[in-house]
């Protein structure tokens, strides 16, 4: 029989990839080599928060930008009506908004909280939005509690500029939009009366919150007006989607 022969073969050692060095993985060589100096455990701490801040800022605005792909545009479902019972527009309630957006906040480990201070004549809402790593970011939204229409009481006027300034930190603060105003139904035959109270409430919030004097004055002499109390319903939608462009520029600008 032929001799066998084998021959051997020599496998190249693979080179390990060293993992990345952060400041804690740092901190637990000084530990295990016994370099305890306080200075260098400091500033290595000190790196560590740092590090960590970082990384819960990055996987917050990942979550935040995975939230904003699911999400659509929160619809106006909410129909108001006039005193006749007539249908004149539909709009998204801050209960709406939050229903709307519940589940995907839940599943991109996101949450909300709102607090509030009073300055003057204003009420500044300002919506805390914070990922379960730890990272939050902030809106502020401010508005005259004072103002609103006639009829209402002052207990209204504060309920009103507290529900209106979270709607609007809230959605400012998650980057989400809501539906533009429907108007189907509305009956023509009201066209040449006046706003609504709560119509009326409405405009004078985002008036305050969104224009300077000249804005208000240049507002008014688009619709044709001397006050806000002489839009009529017929003008109602144009004068909502006039200020709701005027707050996109003022974000933007912002």
């Amino acid at each position: 029989m032929p001799d066998e022969t084998t021959e051997a073969v020599t496998v190249p050692e693979v080179a390990q990839v060293a993992a990345p060095a952060n400041p804690y993985t740092l901190m637990q060589q000084a530990i295990v080599t016994g370099d305890l100096d306080v200075a260098v455990m400091e500033r290595l701490m000190d790196l560590q928060e740092r590090y960590e801040a970082n990384e819960a800022r990055k996987a917050f605005l990942v979550a935040l930008a995975d939230f904003q792909s699911a999400v659509d545009t929160v619809p106006k479902t909410r129909p108001v009506h006039d005193k006749r019972g007539a249908h004149m527009y539909n709009f998204a309630s801050l209960d709406d908004i939050v229903r709307f957006i519940r589940p995907l906040l839940r599943k991109h480990e996101l949450t909300y909280a709102w607090d509030s201070t009073h300055d003057g004549d204003f009420v500044n809402v300002t919506c805390n939005v914070r990922h379960s790593a730890g990272h939050g970011e902030t809106s502020t939204f401010s508005v005259p509690f004072k103002a609103g229409a006639p009829a209402m009481s002052d207990q209204q006027k504060m309920a009103s500029a507290l529900s209106y300034a979270k709607r609007y930190s809230l959605t400012s603060a998650l980057g989400i939009s809501v539906g533009e105003p429907d108007n189907d139904g509305v009956d023509n035959g009201d066209d040449g009366k006046p706003v609504t109270d709560e119509q009326l409430g409405e405009l004078t919030n985002r008036v305050n919150a969104c224009c300077s004097a000249d804005d208000e004055r240049r507002f008014l002499t688009f619709l044709g007006v001397e006050r806000l109390d002489d839009i009529t319903q017929a003008n109602y939608r144009k004068a909502i989607l006039a200020l709701e462009a005027q707050e996109r520029t003022k974000g933007g600008a912002e």
